[in-house]
């Protein structure tokens, strides 16, 4: 080869590895299991496994304020800051910090409320907790608790939310419920969900486990990336939608599908929880092996 050829593969060489997107470890969290991410104020805030919260800046890592931690519960499945007040849920229940202060729900009407898997926000501001044994939702400082029983036809409801129409969606262990003008309606009875999501175009996201995920727009079901779990979680800035899969990794969609930008880092054994955004437009990953960034 002349000179030139080999100095012009050498640039399509280096071009192709730079556009090539890759997970890169996040410094300080190698072997922590991180179960839920959240942006907040220029800031990625992580819930761990045990019950710990830790702030990532750029690619640093470091515990919040001494006396913030530590939360009250003995793990964290989902976090979530609005109005400046976080909330965290897991095992024990749901908690919110006030000042420096943790205020903590930990039953349903006279049930304990055990564990509570997810936080969404919904379009009117809302905020919706599923938990095993009903929902809990909380506006203007206002809590109301949903049993859902014996409508629903299984007790452990995996996320929930309210939305832009006014309409209540639930993602249960055993179908999809709806509810409106007070009339539950039960869709796929035998699947079980485990995630839901309403994106700008006012489409409904529900991800469920072996079924790939469900999309509702103008009343039309279209269903996605069948026989996998599946679990939609995030519209970013740019519009696209980001899904986690727990075997796969992060997973992004367009007009041909789902798509795996690049494999899921870390050993093969390696279990994915939750996806989110930066301000820079940078992809997080959360997973039982610690903290990753798409760069």
């Amino acid at each position: 080869m002349t000179e030139r050829t080999l100095l012009l593969l050498a640039i399509l060489t280096t071009v192709g590895c730079v556009t090539q997107p890759a997970w890169v470890s996040v410094p300080g969290t190698e072997g922590v299991e991180v179960r839920a991410l959240e942006f907040h104020d220029g800031a990625i805030l992580a819930g761990t496994g045990d019950g710990m919260i830790l702030t990532f800046q750029d690619t640093e890592s470091d515990a919040l304020d001494s006396k913030e931690v530590q939360s009250p519960l003995r793990g964290i499945s989902d976090l979530m800051v609005v109005d400046d007040t976080l909330w965290v849920t897991g095992p024990g229940g749901l908690a919110r910090l006030a000042g420096s202060h943790w205020l903590v729900k930990d039953s349903l009407g006279a049930e304990p409320l055990g564990i509570v898997f997810s936080a969404v926000e919904a379009a009117d501001g809302s905020m919706w907790f599923g938990a095993n044994g009903g929902v809990v939702s909380v506006k203007d400082g206002r809590t109301r608790e949903w049993p859902w029983e014996p409508e629903f036809p299984h007790r452990v409801i995996h996320a929930a939310t309210r939305d832009s129409r006014g309409m209540y969606w639930l993602a249960g262990r055993r179908g999809l419920g709806r509810v409106e003008d007070d009339q539950m309606d039960v869709i796929y009875p035998d699947i079980n969900f485990g995630s839901v999501m309403e994106a700008t175009d006012g489409s409904m996201w529900f991800g469920t486990r072996g079924h790939g995920a469900l999309r509702i727009l103008d009343g039309k079901r279209e269903w996605t990336g069948e026989a996998i779990d599946l679990f939609p979680v995030l519209e970013a800035s740019d519009g696209a939608i980001w899904a986690v899969s727990e075997t796969d990794g992060a997973m992004l969609f367009s007009a041909d599908g789902w798509s795996i930008p690049a494999p899921g880092p870390g050993s093969a054994a390696n279990t994915y929880y939750s996806v989110e955004e930066d301000a820079q437009g940078r992809i997080w990953l959360a997973s039982a092996e610690g903290v990753f960034m798409l760069e």
